[in-house]
């Protein structure tokens, strides 16, 4: 975090309106710079007024409340700090503010405000208090210990660690610098020691009962650990043995599995086969009823040329009685020309009907055949 601006009012002895940029070139110019002056001068009210911009309130004087304010000028109605800074997230402005009742010197108390925004933006980012310390510390990763113990060094902290014997001396140190977690490492570290060498003991104690092998007994057991060895190798030479055996019984079976099934799907194409031997008579019968189709035609014919008489003879006289009956005779003739073709007919239909059915029984024939050759060749 680096502090780029200050401005406050009225904070202790520093009446009216203050404001201080760091980022001038006087400042910034030698990369250093002291603040310096007479006792009472203000210097510490700069520190004050940062941290109370900051976290509401400062080393000095830490319960700043309604009831209570010592940091404002005597005789004032208002005071405030504000300080612009600067971290890897951005740039923020926090503002502490504080006035007596109808801004009067002799008025009561009004609660403080405090409040955080976006410097660059202007937008007001938490305005409760506590809220805004919190995210002042999100923001710079320092909550008000470590700010003051390691960007603040309070004048009465520092007066002490000079006036006091060594041993109190490194306790304020401790907590102005925040190194007492050293001492807290070093006194784990000591309880740790001591854990190891504890386990160092009793390691030592273990390896002290560990009888060490003469060279001769060394080497018996190098003699027996060889063998061991031989035997494993000859074991693991047998265990591949067997599961190669495994393997091939194992494929074997498999082999014989597709046999049987090869043998069980020939028997079933020679019944398929034998059910085709039946089939072809009907088919044969069908052919022959396809045959007869030219006298069906013609019969037809016949049965028009009947009917083209019968009309006509409608008309003849009882003297052409004769030719009637030549007529009658022929329409007999036709009537039994018409059942033998329909007797045809039925039997044509029977044969077309089994013709199919033996086409497809004979294209399941040939595929049985392509499966059955296809499973002999692999």
């Amino acid at each position: 975090m680096r502090i780029l601006k200050l401005r406050f009012e009225n904070l202790n002895s520093l009446y009216g309106e203050w404001e201080i940029d760091f980022t001038s070139s006087m400042y910034m110019s030698d990369g250093i710079f002291a603040i310096t002056g007479p006792t009472g001068g203000g210097k510490s009210t700069i520190l004050d007024a940062i941290s109370l911009a900051l976290y509401g309130r400062t080393p000095r004087l830490n319960n700043i409340s309604k009831n209570s304010n010592e940091i404002m000028s005597r005789h004032a109605s208002q005071c405030s700090s504000s300080v612009v800074f600067e971290t890897q997230k951005g740039i923020y402005c926090a503002v502490w503010r504080q006035h007596k009742a109808n801004k009067k010197a002799d008025g009561n108390l009004v609660d403080s405000t405090h409040e955080i925004s976006d410097f660059t933006t202007s937008k007001i980012i938490e305005t409760k208090k506590r809220q805004v310390v919190e995210e002042i510390e999100r923001l710079t990763g320092l909550d008000y210990r470590r700010f003051t113990r390691s960007m603040l060094l309070a004048q009465g902290d520092f007066a002490a660690f000079l006036l006091t014997d060594a041993g109190e001396r490194s306790m304020i140190l401790e907590q102005i610098t925040g190194t007492g977690i050293y001492t807290e490492i070093s006194k784990m570290v000591h309880l740790v020691t001591k854990d190891k060498k504890s386990a160092l003991a009793e390691i030592q104690n273990l390896l002290d009962d560990v009888n060490v092998m003469s060279l001769e007994e060394e080497n018996q057991a190098d003699a027996k650990l060889k063998g061991l060895a031989e035997l494993a190798s000859k074991t693991v030479e047998k265990l591949e043995f067997i599961n190669n055996a495994i393997s091939w019984r194992r494929n074997l079976a498999d082999f014989e599995q597709r046999i049987r099934e090869t043998e069980k799907k020939e028997q079933f194409a020679k019944e398929e086969q034998k059910l085709f031997e039946k089939e072809k008579e009907r088919l044969v019968k069908g052919q022959r009823a396809a045959e007869l189709e030219a006298d069906y035609k013609e019969l037809c014919s016949v049965r028009l040329e009947l009917q083209n008489k019968k009309n006509s003879l409608e008309n003849i006289s009882n003297e052409e009685i004769p030719l009637l009956k030549s007529i009658d005779d022929s329409k007999k003739k036709a009537n039994d020309l018409s059942q033998k073709l329909k007797n045809i007919r039925n039997e044509n239909a029977i044969l077309l009907k089994t013709v199919q059915e033996v086409r497809i029984l004979d294209n399941r024939i040939d595929e049985k055949r392509k499966e059955y050759k296809n499973m002999i060749v692999s």
